[in-house]
């Protein structure tokens, strides 16, 4: 947390910091991070106990939404173009046998993402 050239420490219990030695909370967020603490839900739900208004998507639309074979079938089920998706559950499964099914229901090139990805870290083409 920064204000003018102070850094303060953020006290989530107590819901504020000190800077120059007043106590201050925020009033409203701006939720501007990458990756699992801003994509799957847990700080907008921390927000949202704290009754403070924030930026960008509700708890459970973040949360649906960063599971990506949920959210495809949604989108399918409003009749919204999707990409087929193939979802393995276990890297155990990733076998050679498997890499040919894929090949022979989907062609290669094909992308291979993780289901609870953020970004685009983990993607194999």
């Amino acid at each position: 947390l920064h204000f003018d050239d102070t850094k303060a420490t953020f006290d989530k219990d107590k819901f504020g910091t000190i800077i120059r030695r007043r106590r201050v909370k925020p009033e409203v967020v701006l939720i501007l991070t990458k990756g699992k603490v801003g994509e799957t839900g847990e700080l907008q739900a921390y927000f949202e106990k704290m009754g403070v208004p924030f930026s960008g998507s509700g708890v459970e639309e973040t949360r649906l939404v960063f599971n990506k074979y949920e959210c495809n079938q949604i989108f399918k089920s409003e009749e919204l173009p999707t990409v087929r998706p193939y979802i393995i559950n276990s890297s155990k499964l990733a076998t050679e046998d498997l890499f040919d099914k894929v090949g022979k229901v989907f062609e290669f090139p094909c992308l291979v993402k993780p289901n609870r990805g953020s970004g685009s870290k983990g993607i194999t083409v």
